[in-house]
């Protein structure tokens, strides 16, 4: 029963994740001959459609009462540093990425062409 419990769980997880941003998937339970539970988006002999209509990405949970809360002031020297911090990651990745073009190694050009990718995609978000 244990083993069951632990298997179920992650898969419960795995699907709730998943209809978040899938809310059309079709999902499928199915029982085998030793009450093993699988849950898989193909359909199995024997498996049974799961109707779901979208409930797991309506689920909200309430904020805490004791969840500590930040002033607006605060935050916003927060988001300057995190910025302040970003900028002279991308300005180190630039450089880096000048140095490896210079000495022709493309492992490390890729690299800092994708660390500067995902650093200009994380300003963005500022």
């Amino acid at each position: 029963m244990r083993i069951r419990f632990l298997v179920v769980i992650p898969v419960l997880m795995l699907i709730g994740t998943s209809m978040a941003t899938v809310t059309s998937a079709e999902v499928y339970r199915h029982v085998d001959k030793n009450g093993k539970v699988t849950y898989t988006n193909t359909h199995l002999n024997g498996a049974k459609k799961i109707n779901l209509n979208g409930t797991l990405s309506k689920v909200k949970m309430a904020t805490p009462k004791n969840f500590p809360r930040v002033n607006r002031e605060t935050q916003e020297k927060r988001n300057l540093k995190r910025l302040n911090i970003l900028k002279d990651e991308l300005a180190t990745e630039e450089k880096l990425l000048s140095n490896a073009k210079q000495t022709l190694k493309k492992d490390d050009v890729s690299l800092h062409n994708r660390n500067i990718l995902a650093l200009k995609k994380e300003l963005t978000s500022l």
